[in-house]
Parts: structure tokens; sequence; C-alpha cells
């Protein structure tokens, strides 16, 4: 199951594996923003843990999973196959790698470049969440 890291009741964010320290740099940023936020560990990949989606879907207006991997098969996908079988009338973001071929590079390198870094991450989410 997955873990509650930060309660807030705005914006909830899942994040999974090396994406959670992300997660919590993002959140923080938010916060100092005055944005509400949710972080929660996802913890495991598959199965997704349904019954914290649910919590989250019906208590926010934003949705947000952050990962580490493709698009195509990933976290972030499975999380908006179950919202979308659901109808979950939830605004949602998924942010991972293109599935595209992945240049080689550093972490950080790389992160900057697709858009996982904390700063990318933010930019986005105060874009994606004006219409709210």
């Amino acid at each position: 199951k997955s873990e509650r890291l930060i309660a807030g009741k705005d914006i909830a964010i899942i994040a999974v594996g090396s994406m959670v320290k992300t997660g919590q740099e993002v959140a923080k940023m938010l916060g100092d923003m005055g944005k509400d936020i949710t972080l929660v560990n996802g913890r495991f990949i598959s199965p997704i843990d349904k019954n914290m989606i649910d919590e989250l879907a019906n208590s926010h207006s934003l949705l947000i999973t952050m990962e580490e991997n493709v698009r195509n098969g990933g976290f972030g996908q499975k999380v908006s196959d179950y919202l979308c079988d659901k109808q979950k009338p939830i605004k949602f973001i998924n942010i991972s790698v293109p599935d595209e071929f992945v240049d080689h590079g550093g972490t950080q390198e790389l992160h900057q470049r697709y858009g996982l870094d904390p700063d990318s991450i933010v930019d986005r989410i105060m874009l994606e969440s004006e219409s709210l």
C-alpha cells in the first residue's frame, strides 16, 4: 500500500521510486507559493493502491503522478486508466519520461531535459492549475 507523507487538500502528488525525494522538494516549493499539497509515496508501481487513488480523486482538484519511467505502461498510465475506467472527474497530470529512446547522460541533466526536475515540475503544475 501507498504511504501518505504530507496531508493537504488542493493538489495531490503520488510519486514512486527516486521521484519521492523530488516530490518532497516540489511539495515544499508549491507550499511556499500557497498551494495546499498532499504527497503520497506510491511505493509499488503494480498493483496500484486503488483506495488511495479514490480518496485523493474525491478530495482534490488535481492529481499528479511522478515517476522516472517511460510513460507507456508506467505507473502514471495505470493510474490514468483507472481514473478513466471509474470516470473520476479530476484533472490529471502524468509526469514521466516520454516514450522514446532516452539519451545517455547524468541524472540531473536528463531530469532537466525531460522535465523531471523540481523547477520544471512546479512550472508545469502552476500552468495546469491556473484553470482550476
